[in-house]
């Protein structure tokens, strides 16, 4: 889970055997237990730009990402084809505001929020990515159709 907010968390209760990473500061808020939940201590240090992440299978990394949500993480999975596929929650809602370097409109702290999308930024600038928004077609279609996000 990459962040707290209900239209990401809501459906939790329909998958009791699965493993849900999830930051420890939006833990500790749903007080979520059981032997299902991975409270994510990002314990693997640095990921590329990011400071902080953990590895959670090969390939893929859960990558401490604040400021929409205290505990705001994002996923990165690594294509066999050296494309990275990067699955942000909420740092931005749309493309457009990736590409103008918008802040979302709601965060807990808001510098946190900047230093998170200067960061995926950098990240997609250097890094073949495709940007997988979850709050608009864009994400299906940029996933679909393998389409890497390009910033000016």
């Amino acid at each position: 889970m990459t962040h707290k907010h209900p239209d990401h968390t809501g459906e939790l209760r329909q998958f009791p055997n699965a493993k849900v990473y999830i930051g420890p500061e939006d833990t500790d808020f749903m007080k979520l237990t059981g032997e299902n939940i991975i409270r994510c201590e990002y314990t693997d240090g640095p990921y590329k730009n990011f400071e902080h992440s953990q590895k959670i299978a090969d390939g893929v990394y859960f990558i401490k990402a604040r400021g929409h949500t205290n505990g705001n993480s994002i996923v990165i999975a690594e294509g066999d084809d050296g494309v990275y596929y990067m699955m942000h929650g909420d740092v931005t809602y749309v493309d457009a505001a990736l590409k103008k370097n918008k802040l979302s409109t709601v965060f807990e702290d808001l510098a946190a929020a900047r230093d998170t999308l200067d960061r995926v930024r950098e990240f997609v600038k250097n890094n073949p990515t495709i940007y997988l928004s979850t709050h608009t077609p864009e994400g299906y279609k940029n996933l679909e159709e393998k389409i890497i996000m390009k910033l000016d």
